[in-house]
């Protein structure tokens, strides 16, 4: 690895391009387990059974799914910098949504479309994707590292447990803050792609 050389697999840009990616991907991953954060005050907050709370995990999975081939084929089409704006303006309208939801149902509807169709699911198949095009010889321990991003996220929410309030709305404004805002600013890396 030597000098920063766009372009060129194995370069100090393909690590510099990792780094970002790996960036992204654990601010990506934070609407993954926001709701297991917020169960609890989110079934409290509109009277659910624990079933009815889980509703927009559920849904964000089934976003998380559906949107990896949507955004897969788009970062096919456009490059990885068009899913990962989408991304970020997908989480970051997802977290206000769902900070602003007035039932479950509204909740829901935010984390299965904003946040896990549109936000999360751009941080994963495109990021890895594209790790795995620059590089060829370290391909394996690339692709790992950038995929570790969504464990980072994992070991990071134990913190953001303790900050829960009872308040589904406080709670929720949390990751917004800093995933919303952190979001927005991972995208110039990506547009040169």
């Amino acid at each position: 690895m030597g000098k920063m050389q766009r372009g060129q697999p194995e370069s100090l840009y393909a690590c510099v391009r990792l780094g970002a990616a790996l960036a992204a991907m654990t601010i990506g991953g934070a609407g993954m387990y926001a709701m297991a954060v917020a169960l609890g005050p989110v079934q409290a907050e509109f009277g659910s059974d624990r079933g009815g709370a889980s509703l927009p995990y559920t849904l964000t999975m089934l976003g998380f799914g559906f949107g990896g081939i949507l955004m897969g084929r788009i970062a096919d089409r456009f490059g990885v910098a068009v899913p990962v704006i989408i991304g970020a303006l997908g989480l970051g309208a997802g977290f206000i949504a769902a900070g602003n939801a007035q039932s479950l149902t509204q909740l829901a509807l935010a984390h299965g479309f904003f946040i896990g169709l549109l936000g999360c699911s751009a941080t994963f198949a495109p990021l890895v994707a594209d790790t795995s095009l620059w590089f060829n010889k370290h391909r394996g321990i690339a692709v790992a590292i950038c995929a570790s991003g969504k464990a980072i996220t994992s070991a990071a929410r134990s913190g953001r447990r303790s900050c829960s309030t009872s308040s589904t709305r406080s709670a929720g404004a949390r990751p917004t803050s800093a995933s919303g805002s952190l979001a927005l600013h991972r995208c110039w890396f990506f547009r040169f792609s």
